[in-house]
């Protein structure tokens, strides 16, 4: 733990259409050796409904995030929770818009949200399938 993050060892490589490695073998990749996560008590999830982002997000996982709310510029071409003015929440890969202070919300099965504005974001942790 440190401070408000726990630190989590990465153990090695695993193969997603490239090469896999063995676990534990980073040597000649440029691989942290840990990363760091907020504290279980500051984690939280959101349970995922439709199919706009299938296969990243399936209906019915969970989208793991950090509730503290952090500036939109910070997860641009990133995967985040945002909450649209409309009030909507969505997870999404977050892209600049046409101008400062909007953006474009992608989705892998959904056409593009262009110029939206954002009453906040999120950092995305990871995924987590139902029991």
């Amino acid at each position: 733990m440190r401070g408000r993050e726990a630190a989590i060892p990465v153990t090695g490589l695993v193969g997603a259409g490239a090469a896999v490695e063995m676990i534990g073998d980073t040597s000649g990749h440029d691989s942290p050796d840990e990363i760091t996560i907020p504290q279980p008590g500051r984690i939280a999830a959101l349970k995922v409904r439709g199919e706009s982002q299938y296969p990243r997000f399936q209906e019915g996982e969970f989208v793991l995030y950090d509730p503290e709310p952090v500036f939109p510029q910070t997860l641009v071409n990133r995967y985040a929770v945002v909450q649209v003015v409309d009030g909507r929440r969505l997870v999404k890969r977050l892209r600049k818009g046409s101008r400062e202070g909007l953006w474009t919300l992608e989705s892998h099965n959904a056409p593009l949200e262009h110029d939206v504005d954002l009453v906040g974001a999120w950092r995305v942790l990871g995924i987590m399938e139902p029991r």
